[in-house]
């Protein structure tokens, strides 16, 4: 019988599983119809398939079954586990410890968590994984260039309102779906999401998409004002009492206990799944949408971050702009315009900074030094001085030494000036990041 593909992307993409495989699925009680659809299209893979049972209460207060736990620790030949999970408030800190534990117990397993999917929504479970990974290599590329995304957000009435970001010393994470030996990964996926200085993130930002269990609807919008990363919960202004009940209540625990630092920024992303068409109030889903962009806030721990925190919320941005920025060379790039993901971007340079007249008189050794693996330019000018940028070449420094070499002898023949940084060898440099700005 020809396999069923309404977890193909699952099964083969997500997890790479093949014939002989084996695979653990952990489900919630109530999802029991999902975890028999999955093992039945194992089934029919030849994929051995275990399925094992637990209560959503087995997750409540930061726990997770550690029979369940030890269990796929002693169990042979396991290539992969799949974690089929309520989405909520009271499961989210057992889910992320569970998934933590599993990475961490040296077992080599690929890992899935498929929190909030329902029947009705098994229809995301099938994307195009490929699509995916295009588009986030494309803005992981384009965020480790900069040191700061300003998020821009205008209400109804044209009033617009500006969030900076400082982007951190982290690297961006993919998450595509398709998940590595020894690590987990959401499913269905497609973000591309980094940790970000949190002290240094200052503004205002309007949400007018989703926020955990509720999408907001037309005329509804919550005003957010971020100090040092944190949201100062005095000074958050909504549409309605009900718009701000709902909000304000995700930072209190069932006993009305305020939940220490589940209001500092733990997180910008951005959504690349072409698949997911309209917001669900399952963060999960919302947060991938392509032309959406997200800020999590609380635990960033799961990431290898600082922030340790009870709960993780993603409040999903529908109709912003992110535009990334760079101050040395006071260049920038627009990532999303008004809830568009730009596909096509150019790196824009500023028009003063194109006439600007100055020039840099070098000699030969100063301008252009080739060492094992990078071309090393040194430069000054009036407007930044001593300023290193390495050219970096790695694995492919033979093929492309002599196409440098050539390109940089010409500039370094009379003096390396302005003109320098508006040329369309210096710009593809930048753009596929074999290139390196330092003061």
């Amino acid at each position: 019988m020809k396999p069923k593909n309404k977890f193909k992307t699952v099964i083969e993409d997500c997890l790479g599983l093949l014939s002989k495989n084996r695979l653990a699925v952990v489900y919630q009680s109530e999802l029991h119809v999902i975890a028999e659809k999955i093992k039945q299209e194992c089934s029919e893979r030849e994929i051995d398939c275990d399925l094992m049972e637990f209560p959503s209460s087995y997750f409540f207060d930061g726990k997770y079954p550690r029979l369940i736990f030890q269990n796929l620790k002693q169990s042979n030949a396991l290539s992969a586990v799949l974690l089929i999970i309520e989405w909520s408030a009271e499961t989210t800190g057992g889910r992320l410890n569970f998934l933590r534990n599993l990475m961490n117990s040296g077992k080599g397993w690929k890992i899935g968590s498929m929190p909030g999917i329902e029947t009705k929504y098994l229809g995301y479970c099938d994307w195009d994984i490929d699509a995916t990974i295009d588009v986030s290599n494309g803005i992981f590329n384009s965020l480790k260039k900069y040191a700061e995304a300003e998020l821009i957000t205008t209400s109804k009435n044209g009033e617009r309102f500006s969030l900076k970001i400082d982007l951190g010393e982290h690297h961006p994470i993919i998450s595509s779906g398709k998940i590595d030996v020894g690590k987990w990964g959401n499913v269905p996926s497609g973000e591309v999401f980094v940790l970000p200085r949190f002290n240094l993130c200052n503004g205002q930002i309007m949400l007018t998409g989703s926020i955990p269990n509720y999408v907001l609807k037309e005329d509804e919008w919550i005003l957010l004002q971020l100090e040092e990363g944190i949201i100062n919960l005095d000074a958050v202004i909504c549409s309605s009492k009900r718009v701000s009940s709902k909000f304000i209540k995700l930072f209190y625990d069932v006993k009305n206990n305020f939940i220490p630092n589940s209001t500092r920024i733990a997180e910008l992303g951005i959504g690349t799944n072409e698949k997911i068409t309209e917001l669900t109030g399952i963060p999960l889903f919302d947060e991938k949408k392509i032309g959406t962009f997200h800020l999590g806030f609380g635990s960033n721990h799961q990431f290898n971050g600082d922030l340790k925190c009870d709960i993780h919320h993603d409040l999903v941005f529908t109709n912003g702009t992110i535009i990334l920025k760079e101050e040395i060379l006071n260049t920038h790039e627009i990532l999303i315009e008004n809830g568009n993901y730009i596909d096509n971007r150019k790196i824009k340079f500023p028009t003063k900074f194109k006439k600007t007249n100055a020039h840099i008189g070098l000699t030969s050794k100063q301008v252009f030094c080739i060492e094992k693996n990078r071309i090393i330019l040194n430069y000054t000018t009036n407007r930044n001085p001593s300023i290193k940028i390495e050219i970096k070449v790695d694995a492919c420094f033979e093929a492309v030494k002599d196409l440098l070499e050539e390109k940089v002898k010409k500039v370094r023949v009379s003096t390396i000036d302005d003109s320098f940084f508006e040329s369309s060898f210096f710009h593809e440099l930048l753009l596929h990041d074999i290139i390196e700005i330092k003061k």
